[in-house]
């Protein structure tokens, strides 16, 4: 199945303890976006992430992923920016909603390596149970398809509003 698009959750450390612009780990995911997106074919990059850590930062990681595109060299016209997620379900719930408001069926996630696992294994980790007990159900369908890439496919239940207002 051919991808859509490509989502690129934003990285900053819960430990944080000033603002970081962008986090090196957040532009190596830009980057491998970017490589992904030519070598698939793909024309649409998400970046998802609002201003997380440190509580108060001035940045927003969608907005500093963006411009790290822009240098790389991508269509500023093919960037989508969803700058309101704080949670890895967060981001897919929210660039769930932007692709059904699409009409895409599928996204390539690119990430790093240990949360590519952590999405794709969810009954080795607690993304599954933390995702339930916070939006109350699943995004979406998740399958890990290479090294810290999944494939995600949006369910309607996306369009429940959150219990957090920014992330409505």
């Amino acid at each position: 199945m051919s991808e859509s698009a490509i989502i690129v959750p934003g990285y900053t450390p819960s430990i944080a303890t000033r603002p970081v612009r962008l986090h090196p780990r957040a532009a190596a995911r830009v980057r491998k976006a970017i490589a992904v997106a030519k070598a698939r074919s793909i024309d649409w990059i998400i970046v998802s992430g609002g201003a997380v850590h440190p509580p108060g930062t001035p940045f927003v990681e969608a907005d500093e992923m963006a411009v790290e595109l822009i240098r790389g060299g991508w269509r500023k016209d093919r960037i989508v920016r969803e700058p309101k997620a704080r949670h890895t379900y967060t981001n897919l719930r929210n660039c769930g909603r932007i692709m059904l408001d699409r009409d895409w069926a599928t996204a390539r996630v690119v990430t790093g390596l240990i949360h590519a696992l952590y999405m794709g294994f969810p009954s080795l980790s607690q993304f599954e149970e933390v995702t339930l007990q916070n939006l109350g159900y699943a995004p979406g369908t998740l399958s890990l398809v290479g090294p810290g890439q999944l494939l995600f496919a949006p369910s309607d239940a996306v369009r429940r509003p959150g219990k957090d207002p920014l992330d409505r």
